[in-house]
């Protein structure tokens, strides 16, 4: 569990530093990244849970 936390806290601020560099370079252009970040955080959040939930 200390693995899911983890991997949410570095997806949040992962988005959250990009977001703040490219709003500080101007480029609106790579506002997909973050979201593609996010997005993969999600899913792997989703994969985490599947794995350490309980076996059938």
């Amino acid at each position: 569990m200390d693995r899911l936390v983890g991997l949410e806290l570095a997806s949040a601020v992962g988005a959250l530093t990009l977001l703040v560099m490219i709003q500080g370079d101007g480029q609106s252009s790579y506002l997909i990244v973050p979201l593609v970040l996010v997005l993969l955080g999600f899913a792997g959040t989703l994969v985490y849970t599947r794995l350490l939930g309980p076996k059938p």
